[in-house]
């Protein structure tokens, strides 16, 4: 594996943990809180409140071994029958084909769309790469594991299962703890003062590599690829896909989004104040749809990119640069840059990894969408005239 391979393979293991700890610190010690997947809205088909679903889920979750059938604890045997029900009932399979009904429509007007290109080695490398990742966290993911088994006979093994909590170090198991995820607030873009014409400045390349940037004060392509494809797989993190048995048959899938907000990491060497304080902030990160609308066409968002919210949200057409671009990632590349001394701006792909198409329709490698930056340096350089 070389060195590049194993820093996104860490990162992808990384974010799994993150995940599994973030559900395991929520319960471990602390009130749970598991609710429908559209809590705060009424639905007939809930039988428990949140309330008695909380105690049940603490007392099987934490309590010694149950034998269930035993008839020394049928009252027990009753609770946990009926809390098993509950949770199918908020964590049913569903299906996605109607969700995602338009990719089928557009395929029927033309084939080709779903084609994937002949990919630039560059772009091969991190289609292989992001599909270790995706496998990396499948060998952490409980909350799938453990939405399959709820579905299955299986479920009776949940009993005296606590998951994986900070006082716990040992390896995880299913856990009905896994089910509801750490709700993922809005993340709002910086809010910056807008530059003018001679602010922005002149046309910079950026340097290829961190080594090869020297003094100039611009990040390298290599860190804002990092940038894009850290940001890529949170967005698309497997953990909040559910168990997947087929396109039509899905339990615990949460929509795409954004849980972190997109950094790019500080590559100016600190010598004094001035450069202590420079940084490059995301202005704009929008969401480029190329299969639901007739032509590609941008949501528009003031916080980073959100599946369940861009429903209802304007569009706008590409410009300029954003046209060439996706042409460059229909072509084959992965990402297309431009800068100026206080701006960047870049767009990089979105590809249908094997994970992908078991629910997506396309071929590996096909380009699904694209995200749009603007990166602002605040503050600005001065520009000479």
């Amino acid at each position: 594996m070389t060195t590049h391979s194993a820093i996104w393979w860490s990162i992808g293991l990384g974010v799994a943990v993150m995940v599994t700890l973030a559900v395991s610190a929520a319960f471990d010690g602390a009130e749970l809180r598991v609710q429908s997947p559209s809590a705060g809205k009424a639905d007939a088909t809930m039988k428990l409140t949140d309330e008695k679903l909380q105690k049940l889920i603490k007392h099987y979750g934490y309590a010694e071994p149950h034998i269930l059938g035993d008839s020394k604890k049928r009252a027990q045997e009753a609770d946990f029958k009926e809390l098993v029900e509950e949770l199918r009932r908020r964590y049913p399979y569903e299906s996605l084909s109607q969700r995602l009904a338009y990719e089928a429509e557009r395929i029927r007007q033309d084939p080709n769309i779903v084609s994937a290109p002949q990919l630039t080695d560059a772009a091969v490398k991190q289609l292989d790469d992001q599909e270790k990742m995706q496998s990396g966290h499948q060998l952490w993911d409980q909350r799938a594991e453990s939405l399959r088994m709820l579905h299955t006979d299986e479920v009776e093994k949940f009993v005296g299962r606590e998951g994986f909590g900070f006082g716990r170090m040992r390896a995880p198991e299913p856990s009905m703890h896994y089910f509801q995820l750490p709700k993922g607030e809005p993340i709002p873009l910086a809010t910056l003062s807008p530059l003018s014409a001679e602010q922005v400045g002149d046309a910079v390349a950026l340097p290829r590599t961190a080594a090869a940037a020297g003094t100039s004060r611009m990040p390298s392509v290599e860190q804002v690829t990092t940038l894009h494809r850290a940001g890529m797989m949170d967005f698309v993190n497997p953990s909040f896909f559910g168990h997947v048995k087929d396109r039509d048959n899905v339990s615990g899938f949460q929509s795409h989004q954004f849980r972190y907000m997109v950094q790019l990491k500080d590559f100016v060497e600190k010598k004094n104040a001035d450069t202590d304080k420079e940084r490059w902030q995301l202005k704009r990160l929008e969401l480029v749809s190329l299969l639901k609308h007739e032509q590609p066409a941008v949501y528009l968002s003031e916080h980073l990119p959100r599946m369940d919210q861009l429903a209802k949200a304007k569009v706008r057409t590409l410009n300029s640069f954003e046209e060439k671009a996706l042409k460059s990632l229909r072509d084959g590349e992965d990402l297309q840059t431009e800068a100026t001394t206080n701006v960047i701006r870049m767009v990089g792909a979105m590809r249908a990894t094997k994970q992908c198409l078991e629910c997506h329709a396309g071929e590996r490698g096909q380009l699904l969408g694209a995200f749009s930056y603007e990166l602002q340096r605040d503050p600005p350089l001065p520009v000479a005239r």
